[in-house]
């Protein structure tokens, strides 16, 4: 018997089978984040620690808003952005956005709801760290070594990173400051891909400095950071000075813990179930690797991840290298010197995976995945035949969008996640 616990409509018992599964799945993928236009235009003319967004802007400056990864409802979320500009005197030709994924249907996606408003395809890019037309220089490291990042963001007289706020502990998160490591260079990018992945205190600290190196050379004033509340779907967006804004979100937002019926977790889990959420423009290798890395430090060893996604996009040639997995010290140590794209996507796999098992269900073929040495899953029949001997584990929607800080509430077994999903399950075999 399985107990579903949901924060607002309380626990519901059912069998876990198949059936089930099938009818979460189709649940999390109809399950989507909504933007709010008149609070994020409110956020914005009042940020924390700062004056007006406006205020900055004068007459004739290019405005370029830089989207980190983990973005939800881009579609929704840039045309309100675009009107507020726009509404403010800004003209259409000055604005520029700037991608972090390198996802052509995500491009098409933002043109598609922007070019009604008067911006052209030029205005729209995608960051390519490997193409030196589209670097500047930014300066050099402490080893004398050349940064460059975006020339749609250094060209650009005013930068609004958007940013998906995580805990500082979270692999690859290099603060608030929205523009390290996503919007450098790739030779950049490699140098600092052990630091990437390190999970040790000097290696979070030596991930804060840099963003704020980086953020401070670019110019970054602002920003507007973002979290999903994966309980209900809510979607706050704070605008801001980087520090307070990370502040507010991580540290001073009120949440369902502060009622005293919510612990932290005593145990890890035994398997996760998780829909990636957003559509299939919103999803790319780069967001599944660091999702699983998120959610597999909330997972006993060996236990089960399996990630629910509809992404269609063949591996690139680092992901590739994943093949090796059986001499996993040596593939480590092809991808910590590989200058191949989204090498730390897959160092961050890489790693995941040695600790826990990683099946995938997808619209790619399954020997498309297995070649990853990743296990595939072709429906909620599996997912069941993997999940149904287990004692404790939980279903997570929208698992890109939300930090997840696994919590157990009082007086049960296993309860809902201020994070990991409003669906928690505790079954007794």
């Amino acid at each position: 018997m399985t107990a579903f616990y949901d924060l607002n409509e309380g626990v519901a018992e059912m069998l876990i089978e198949s059936n089930a599964i099938a009818e979460w799945i189709q649940i999390a993928r109809s399950t989507h984040v909504r933007w709010n236009g008149e609070e994020i235009s409110k956020t914005l003319d009042a940020p924390l620690d700062y004056p007006s967004w406006t205020q900055s802007i004068l007459e004739g400056d290019v405005v370029a808003i830089a989207f980190g990864l983990h973005i939800p409802s881009l579609g929704e979320l840039v045309p309100i952005l675009v009107q507020y500009l726009l509404s403010k005197g800004v003209g259409a030709e000055q604005i520029r956005l700037v991608l972090a994924t390198d996802s052509k249907r995500a491009r098409e996606e933002v043109e598609r709801v922007v070019f009604p408003l008067g911006l052209r395809s030029d205005q729209v890019s995608l960051h390519d760290g490997a193409n030196e037309k589209e670097l500047e220089i930014l300066a050099g490291d402490e080893n004398g070594d050349p940064v460059y990042a975006s020339r749609a963001l250094m060209e650009a007289d005013v930068i609004l990173p958007v940013v998906a706020i995580r805990p500082p502990d979270r692999c690859g998160y290099f603060g608030s400051q929205g523009i390290a490591p996503w919007f450098l260079d790739t030779a950049t990018q490699n140098r600092i891909r052990s630091l990437f992945v390190d999970e040790t205190e000097a290696g979070i600290e030596s991930r804060r400095e840099l963003g704020d190196w980086v953020g401070r050379l670019a110019g970054v004033a602002l920003i507007l950071g973002l979290q999903v509340d994966s309980v209900t779907h809510q979607a706050l967006a704070i605008a801001g000075t980087p520090s307070r804004v990370e502040r507010y979100l991580l540290h001073e937002l009120p949440t369902h813990r502060e009622s005293g019926d919510v612990q932290p977790a005593k145990e890890d889990l035994d398997w996760i179930v998780a829909d990636m959420g957003g559509s299939r423009a919103e999803q790319s290798w780069d967001e599944i690797a660091d999702t699983v890395a998120d959610l597999a430090t909330r997972l006993k060893d060996n236990g089960h991840l399996v990630i629910c996604c509809t992404l269609a996009k063949r591996p690139t040639a680092a992901f590739r290298l994943l093949a090796g997995l059986e001499d996993d010290e040596y593939t480590e140590a092809k991808l910590l010197k590989s200058e191949l794209p989204h090498a730390n996507a897959a160092l961050q796999l890489l790693r995941s995976m040695r600790r826990i098992h990683l099946y995938v269900l997808s619209g790619l073929a399954p020997d498309e995945i297995e070649s990853l040495g990743i296990g595939s899953v072709e429906g909620p029949e599996a997912i069941h035949r993997l999940i149904r001997h287990s004692s404790h584990g939980a279903f997570v929607t929208l698992a890109q969008y939300c930090a997840h800080d696994c919590s157990n509430a009082k007086g049960l077994e296993s309860a809902p996640c201020d994070s990991i999903s409003s669906l928690q399950t505790d079954i007794s075999t």
